[in-house]
């Protein structure tokens, strides 16, 4: 089944349900083909706290640039009325060009707030030819794992958290990296573990878990989510990431999903990005590259001219 550029899951129902169990103000907002989750939030960073915003991650989701201008419309409307210094956009929509957004008024950040191209995996063929189209290393470690005493299992409830909040911190330890808190997860799958939207999956080596993953699936467009990973030292040396997801796959096809997102790789050809090793291993699952247009802002108030200057004092722009 050949994908098609589809509303992503930080502007579905899912993921609304799960900012506003995090106590986030959101917005949802649809019509004749568009709709947009706006979050209203200050910017992070030293300089960024200071001003508010309406931000909508991967979004509008529209299907034309009728469609864009009409939802961007509503949500500089709707900006205004909290009085919002600024509007921050990711649009889902393939352009041909930035000039619509740039005759809006719209002004192309230094930096995306979200990965600007991803890996979709397309799970309605035979999992057999899903798995021809991976790596002959990860299809060796998938036949391998039961000899490897690796067995996996998937579960919907915080209360089974623990585990991966210990692999999630172990991890950030070893590559010197900054993660959510446990509550963060813990909301998570309270907020939408028991409508089976997501779940964490555990490999066990010799029944000890020592790889987790936590997926997020929007049942509306059959796409399940890679979203956060962590591992014990114990886990490289059965490679144990790769036949989880491999699992987490098989999963997916199982309960009627269509597709696998990866949720963010590095460009191809910059082999020294911060993300390229990693997107590396996901790419070696096989699927399709998908590139966004990247994120765009449109000042509202005077006040976004001095979180610009800000910006360039603190060398860095607040993105998350």
């Amino acid at each position: 089944m050949a994908y098609k550029n589809t509303c992503n899951l930080l502007q579905s129902g899912v993921w609304a349900d799960f900012n506003k169990a995090l106590n986030k103000t959101v917005f949802e907002k649809s019509g004749d083909n568009w709709q947009f989750n706006a979050i209203a939030e200050s910017g992070h960073g030293k300089a960024g706290k200071l001003f508010k915003r309406l931000y909508t991650p991967y979004g509008p989701y529209a299907i034309n640039d009728i469609a864009l201008t009409e939802a961007l419309n509503k949500l500089e409307q709707l900006a205004k009325n909290q009085k919002s210094d600024y509007i921050r956009i990711d649009p889902t929509i393939y352009m041909q060009n930035s000039q619509l957004l740039l005759n809006l008024g719209y002004i192309k950040t230094a930096r995306n707030s979200q990965p600007p191209q991803t890996l979709i995996i397309d799970l309605s063929d035979n999992f057999d030819d899903v798995l021809k189209n991976m790596s002959k290393t990860n299809q060796y470690l998938w036949r391998k794992a039961p000899a490897n005493n690796l067995s996996f299992e998937q579960f919907y409830k915080s209360d089974e958290l623990k585990p991966f909040i210990d692999m999630v911190n172990t991890t950030a330890q070893r590559n010197n990296a900054i993660f959510h808190n446990g509550n963060y997860y813990k909301t998570l799958l309270d907020a939408l573990g028991p409508q089976k939207n997501s779940c964490v999956i555990y490999a066990y080596l010799n029944n000890k878990p020592v790889a987790g993953a936590i997926f997020v699936d929007d049942t509306k467009t059959k796409t399940r989510y890679y979203m956060y990973a962590g591992a014990f030292a114990e886990a490289r040396k059965v490679s144990a990431a790769s036949p989880l997801l491999v699992y987490a796959m098989q999963k997916a096809k199982q309960q009627g999903l269509y597709f696998f997102d990866m949720f963010g790789v590095s460009p191809i050809d910059q082999p020294n990005h911060k993300w390229a090793g990693f997107s590396k291993f996901k790419r070696s699952f096989g699927g399709t590259e998908v590139t966004y247009n990247g994120t765009y802002e449109k000042p509202l108030s005077k006040k976004y001219k001095l979180l610009q200057s800000a910006r360039k004092i603190y060398g860095k722009l607040p993105i998350k």
